[in-house]
């Protein structure tokens, strides 16, 4: 048992090993910052077929129904990376990948601008069928010509993930390059590359690329015992009107004892739905920036009871 565990540890450790992913914050939609995973690919540009050369375009893209989702010219090809559907297509070109397997870098426009998105494909066959559903579809032939063609222009770009994106206020606690550790709530802005955290001493502006570590949590301990009794009081206040109006509109009844009733079962449901609910919202969700190099593998080694926070 203890060398199948040692073992699976130097199973994630090689997987991690070659990873050109790294972690960081940028700037984001609407002023914010987020959270991303930034992996940088590289690959050789294959040809697919003469029908649309190099690349494939928006054009050639709503011509050949690809990208667009299964449609009916499409739905009995069965390949995943042809039935996918882009929102904001611009230009597809097919890859030779340098771990040696095959993709799509697909360039699209959204709220941030131009990005990629890389597809994987299967193998090589799914080349050869990709290319043979163009020629059928364009009514032509290449079969001695060569085509899939593999070519010697490298290409790089980057494909980015965000994994975590605020909306509000969080409680927050900053690990910086330099070893000072932060404590406050971060605020969902970010200008000209800094994060702004409110202290117990005041705001501070921190340099976002200066950040080693982002442990989050919505509400504080003591912030979820304050919001449960305030709501606990609230959900008094309501109980007790409830039995006054319930005592004076039925004659016998007396006001008294019914708010001597009612109102504790109220207030403690107001306290302890609260509490309950929000108390999910106070486990820590923490991002390590920069390489993800072995990062993750030494994750799972330390605190195994977050991996599904940290990925």
């Amino acid at each position: 048992m203890v060398t199948f565990f040692i073992f699976t540890i130097i199973l994630f450790s090689n997987v991690f090993a070659d990873s050109n992913e790294i972690r960081e914050v940028r700037s984001w939609e609407g002023g914010t910052w987020a959270v991303v995973d930034v992996e940088t690919v590289r690959g050789t540009v294959v040809v697919l077929s003469s029908v649309v050369g190099r690349e494939i375009d928006f054009d050639e893209r709503s011509r050949f129904a690809i990208f667009e989702g299964e449609t009916v010219y499409n739905h009995k090809k069965y390949l995943s990376v042809l039935q996918t559907p882009v929102v904001g297509f611009q230009s597809a070109v097919f890859l030779k990948l340098s771990d040696g397997g095959y993709g799509v870098q697909v360039t699209y426009r959204n709220e941030m601008g131009i990005q990629n998105r890389l597809l994987r494909m299967r193998d090589y066959n799914d080349l050869v069928r990709m290319y043979d559903y163009l020629e059928d579809f364009a009514g032509v032939s290449d079969v001695t010509s060569g085509y899939p063609m593999e070519t010697d222009e490298t290409v790089s770009f980057e494909v980015v993930r965000p994994r975590f994106q605020p909306v509000v206020r969080l409680m927050s606690y900053l690990g910086l390059d330099s070893g000072e550790k932060m404590k406050g709530e971060l605020l969902p802005v970010m200008e000209q590359g800094y994060m702004m955290m409110e202290t117990k001493d005041g705001f501070r502006r921190v340099l976002a690329r200066e950040v080693n570590y982002i442990r989050l949590s919505e509400y504080s301990a003591g912030g979820v015992v304050k919001r449960a009794l305030r709501m606990g009081v609230e959900w008094t206040a309501f109980g007790t009107a409830m039995a006054l109006v319930a005592g004076w509109w039925e004659p016998g009844r007396s006001a008294w004892e019914e708010v001597k009733v009612v109102a504790p079962v109220v207030g403690g449901m107001g306290f302890l739905g609260t509490l309950v609910f929000d108390l999910g919202k106070v486990a820590d969700r923490e991002f390590h920036l920069g390489s993800l190099d072995n990062k993750r593998s030494r994750q799972l080694e330390i605190s195994p009871t977050r991996i599904q926070l940290r990925f």
